[in-house]
Formats: structure tokens, sequence, C-alpha cells
């Protein structure tokens, strides 16, 4: 099947290639610098020769003048290399000072492009040492994107909020369970049917990687991945220990990935944090008025969700949990509850506003639910609705519940055929696992197993609720040890925990 320059409701072309002779003809029709790439690494399977020997042709990146820009051919499936090849794009920033190596860059996802190596990285002392290297993994960007109804998803997907009605007529349940079957079926029709969508997953992306790496004549890479690039990054040294060398994951994924219990953990998460801001908002009741107790509180915040009803409550909810994860937002928090109890009809006007969506089916480069579909999912829905009821009974007030009901991996049409796996084996270099202390996306009991799976240095930024760490936050107490460790190989005594330079609000309880 060939796909070529077909556009998306963003513009972007997917160019999908027969041959890795393809790219050596757009090189001399573009006057493109050819540079010959080195043979395959011992160990890698001869039949992928052609792949690891193939030539790349540097060009000017569209989005990045200052970088050069190169599209290389890869199999969909590494396992039948002779059959359909897919183009990757990588970027490289060559180094300013004394090179020590390559630096790969992924910004998570899964699904976001990383082609642009971002201001905070590509002007931080890491360029001097390193030739900074970013890529759109496959299925994302200019390499062989896939795309999601992203706009008839929004507009046509059921609001879920705390407390879901799951059986009866016109329960959410089933409204939920419909509308994920029918998108998840509309993505793997548009790309090519389940059979093909198949092969864009973590470990090929890793796959590609390697190519990358072989065709840049580097025996070794170093990574810096944020988010889902932590697991990606995971996932590679694992596929080739001897080829990593220094490792930082930040913001990170737990070791079994992306899959239902990701979700969980991350509903769990928002419980926990949730009832913590609720304790300390009960013992300022004569400040906040909202109960004496973590109960009352809860009781009060679970009134004015339900209250608010499916849209208000999906938005006040989201405010909830992501806001309990910073505690110099208590305050406002706090205020901000009783404003809804006591003035529903502004959250009413402003939901009203929001509410409009485009259930056209334009169609936007995506790959985030076909890359989570690696993971373990339950495909039966009857799972799904006996959970929910237990969280229910459980819970007064929560997370999202969204996480409990069927989602688009349910109904993948496709069993993985390698759902990706974290291991520690030969590693030559500890790495770094960053995790803030009340990251509000991946929640810190994921950063703790990833770097225990991987026996890496933790490094904890207490207190700290932003997805993120690592030049992102100008936190010298994060930057310096981390920049020392890539440059210097310095690697931190014990797993320290660092100032994430935030405090409970002046606010004495009663």
């Amino acid at each position: 099947m060939n796909f070529t320059h077909e556009k998306s409701g963003s513009g972007l072309p997917r160019t999908v290639l027969r041959g890795a002779t393809a790219l050596g003809v757009l090189g001399v029709l573009s006057g493109a610098a050819v540079v010959p790439a080195h043979a395959s690494d011992p160990g890698t399977p001869k039949e992928l020769d052609s792949f690891y020997g193939q030539k790349v042709n540097w060009t000017a990146c569209r989005a990045d003048k200052e970088a050069q820009c190169a599209s290389i051919s890869v199999p969909l499936d590494y396992k039948n290399p002779k059959g359909e090849k897919i183009s990757v794009t990588f970027s490289r920033l060559k180094a300013t000072g004394k090179r020590r190596g390559v630096l790969f860059y992924n910004p998570g996802g899964p699904g976001g492009s990383g082609l642009k190596i971002p201001d905070n990285i590509r002007k931080s002392s890491l360029r001097g040492a390193y030739d900074l290297i970013g890529f759109d993994p496959r299925g994302t960007g200019e390499s062989a994107p896939l795309y999601a109804p992203l706009d008839w998803a929004m507009a046509t997907r059921p609001s879920i909020g705390s407390r879901p009605k799951l059986d009866g007529p016109g329960n959410v349940f089933d409204k939920q369970t419909a509308w994920a079957r029918e998108y998840m079926g509309r993505i793997e029709k548009k790309n090519g049917g389940a059979a093909r969508v198949k092969h864009f997953n973590t470990s090929n992306t890793a796959r590609d990687m390697d190519v990358i790496r072989g065709l840049l004549n580097e025996k070794k890479i170093n990574y810096l991945g944020y988010s889902y690039g932590t697991f990606l990054g995971a996932v590679y040294g694992s596929l080739y220990p001897a080829r990593l060398d220094r490792s930082v994951l930040d913001s990170a994924v737990p070791p079994s990935g992306m899959g239902q219990a990701y979700g969980e953990l991350q509903s769990q998460d928002g419980l926990r944090t949730v009832a913590e801001w609720a304790r300390w908002a009960g013992q300022r009741d004569r400040t906040f008025h909202l109960g004496t107790s973590r109960a009352d509180v809860l009781d009060t915040v679970a009134k004015v969700s339900q209250k608010l009803g499916q849209e208000g409550a999906q938005e006040f909810d989201a405010t909830m949990t992501s806001d309990a994860h910073d505690i110099a937002k208590w305050a406002d928090l706090a205020k901000m509850v009783g404003d809804r109890r006591d003035h529903p009809e502004k959250a009413a006007k402003k939901t009203a506003k929001n509410a409009a969506g485009n259930a056209k089916e334009e169609w936007s480069v995506r790959s985030n639910e076909i890359v989570s579909s690696e993971g373990q999912w339950s495909t039966d829905p009857e799972s799904y609705r006996a959970t929910a009821r237990e969280m229910l009974d459980k819970h007064d007030y929560g997370r999202d519940m969204s996480a409990y009901l069927p989602t688009a991996p349910t109904f993948r049409g496709f069993t993985p055929p390698e759902p990706p796996r974290v291991t520690r084996r030969g590693y030559p270099t500890k790495g770094l696992v960053v995790q803030a202390g009340r990251d509000n996306r991946t929640p810190f009991a994921g950063g703790r197993e990833l770097a225990k799976a991987l026996d890496d240095t933790l490094i904890t930024v207490k207190n700290a609720p932003d997805h993120e760490q690592y030049l992102s936050r100008d936190n010298a107490a994060v930057d310096k040890p981390v920049t020392d460790y890539l440059l210097n190989g310095t690697i931190p005594s014990g797993n320290p925990v660092v100032d994430g330079k935030k405090s409970y609000p002046d606010i004495p309880a009663d």
C-alpha cells in the first residue's frame, strides 16, 4: 500500500517509501549533501544491512533554519524488512565546542514531534558538547504520520466527570463505549487497517533510533527524554544496552508503559492528592468554610461537581486535580470551590461558551491511541463497568472517571506484535531519573518504579507539581547535577531529594 503526500487537516504530508534507493534519488534531485553511512554494527541482522548502509541526504530543516534534516527509509515491520518501508525524519544541531558525541531528544506524547530541539536545550551548555539529535517518531510529524478525527472525537465524546451514570437508559458508560469503538475504528480504517498500524509502537521507534545512530556513525547515543519519552529511552536501552551511554529520563512513565493500569495509576494519584488538599482545607474552615474535616470538604466538592452538570463538572474536576498537585495554589483552590458552590451560574456561562465543537471528520496528525494500544488493555467492556462501580462505591469524589471506562485501545483491532519491555541488562553507564514529587501528569510512583527497574539514580524534586523539570523550571538544584552528569559523567550519590521551590500558603490552621 502506497501513501504519498496525503495531507492532513494541519497540512503535513505523509510520505511512505518503497525502497531505500528513493532517498538517493531525492538527494540528487534536491542537490542535497550526500553522506555515506557506515556498515551495520556487529550483531545487527544481515537483512537490515541496507537500512544501516543507506546514504543520508542532509538538507535545511523546514521548521528550523539552524538545523540540518534528513529522511531515511526504515521497515514498517522489522521482522519483515522486505515489506513496506516508511520514511523517518530526524534533525541535527552540531556541537559548538569540544564534541563528546550525540544526544538524542524526545519530548514525549506519545505522538509528540521532536524534530525541533527546544530553546531551553539548544541554548544550554549541552550544545557545546553534543550534536543534538531530534526526530519525529514514526506516526508523527514528518515520519509517516498517522491520522485521527480529533475534531470529531472532541465534539462527540460524552462528558464523564467524577460520578458518571453507569447503568440504565441513557447512561454515560454505554455512550462512552460506543464512542470509543467508533473512534478506534475510524483511526484504523484511515491509516491502512489494524494489520498496518500495529507496527507503530515503541519498540519499532527504538529500532528506528538505532538506525539513525548507525547512520550517524556513532557507537553509542546519549539520551534525554521527557514524559512518554522516558519509556521510549528505557525501551531503547533494553533493546540495545551496549549502545546507550548517558541517559536522563524526566517525568517518567512506569516500566509497564502506557496501558490501562497507567490511567488507573493517574486516577489513584488524583484521589490521593485531592484528599491531601481536603485535609488541609478542613483544618482551615474558619477561612474557607468548606467543612471541618477531610470528609466534610470532599463532600462539599462532590456536591459542587454534581450541581454543575456533566460539562461544567468536567472542567471543575480537571481544575481540582491539577491545582491540588500544586501546594502553592491550595488557598486559591479552596476559594474556587467556595465560589462555585455559592455562584454556580458563573461556571454555567463559561461552560456554555466552551461547549461548541466541530463534529466534522477533519483529520489531524495523531498517533497517541495507536501507540498506547501496545500496552495491556482489557477488551471486555463489562470488566470496565465492574471496576467503575467499585470505584464509585469506594470514593465520593476523585479524578475524572475516564480511566475506568472503555477507551479507544479497548477496541484495537490487533494483538500487539511485541509488547515493549523494560529491563536492566548490561547497561554500561548508570542513568538518572528526574521526578517531581507532585507531578500533575506522570505520578511520582511511576518515576520511582522506573528508576528501580533500571537501577538508575532517582532525583526527587520535593513538592514540585510541574511536569518536566530539567532545564524547564529555572531550578539550579535540578539543572546543575543533571548537566554535570551529561557533560562529565558525575553521578549524584544516593537518591537525592532537592527543593522544588514550592511552599504551602501562609494560612494558619484553626
